[in-house]
């Protein structure tokens, strides 16, 4: 799993946005990963036609769940980009203020445990699409 390079308990309020920007990003770059996986399985599905039907279903189903788990820490990370971002504007802060003493800016653990569990079923779906391409 992926893991944060430094405490985010530790961040001022302009390494916080730079960390929500980075994480946005990446979270665009998976979501390009699954598209691709749904375009080899959608465009070309004779090269997994040999696969048993439930290779298919689990790897739909690792994708979708990708999708969702996605998009629900891409949705918290910028949910929390925005709550700090109010938090600063309306209390006039300094970007070199810590964030770890500001109410409702806690660092959003749920939403990297929804980007972590993506990446591992993106690649599973990755395995499960090599699985059924080789199947034959």
């Amino acid at each position: 799993m992926p893991t944060e390079v430094n405490d985010p308990g530790q961040d001022t309020i302009a390494v916080r946005f730079l960390r929500y920007e980075r994480i946005q990003k990446v979270c665009t770059y998976i979501g390009g990963g699954i598209g691709g996986v749904l375009v080899i399985v959608g465009l070309n599905g004779t090269s997994i036609a040999q696969a048993p039907r439930w290779l298919h279903a689990a790897l739909i189903t690792a994708v979708v769940l990708s999708a969702v788990c996605l998009g629900r820490a891409y949705i918290g990370y910028l949910s929390a980009q925005f709550h700090l971002a109010r938090e600063q504007k309306t209390g006039g802060l300094p970007d070199d203020r810590g964030v770890a003493d500001l109410d409702g800016c806690a660092y959003p653990t749920g939403a990297y445990r929804s980007y972590c569990i993506a990446i591992a079923l993106l690649a599973v779906a990755g395995i499960g699409l090599l699985g059924a391409v080789w199947w034959p």
